[in-house]
């Protein structure tokens, strides 16, 4: 089972998601420590864990919540503008498509994502951007 975590409804709750809304596609996207996931999950999904390293979670659902696969691109840069590209991959755990990349991160990093944002089945290209503050712990 893949991470509990990444599944909007439970980052919600943690408070580490955020919404964008087009027309009827959602884009739920979220950052954490990759030490927020277990062991065994991160190792049966290629999911790098150090204290330094983060990661990006984009998931796409259309309709009645019917997960979309996506074409994502993006950088994250922190408050020097040093620049790292974001290397999206996709997980699938039955009918759930989760997109994720890893990311390098200081203590109290203050990180700004922009990520492009394009549902396979669509021509039009979204972006989201937002800012983060990441902590080692």
């Amino acid at each position: 089972m893949l991470l509990i975590l990444l599944s909007p409804s439970h980052a919600e709750d943690l408070n580490t998601t955020n919404l964008k809304q087009y027309a009827d596609l959602n884009i739920f996207y979220s950052a954490f420590p990759s030490t927020f996931i277990s062991p065994s999950i991160a190792n049966s999904n290629q999911i790098i864990q150090r204290r330094n390293v983060g990661i990006v979670n984009v998931v796409g659902l259309e309709g009645n919540d019917d997960h979309v696969p996506l074409t994502i691109q993006g950088s994250v840069k922190n408050i020097f503008q040093q620049k790292q590209l974001l290397h999206f991959y996709m997980v699938q755990e039955g009918e759930a498509l989760y997109h994720l990349a890893s990311f390098n991160f200081e203590n109290e990093d203050f990180l700004t994502f922009s990520i492009l944002i394009k549902p396979q089945s669509a021509k039009k290209i979204h972006q989201i951007k937002f800012q983060k503050v990441m902590y080692i712990d």
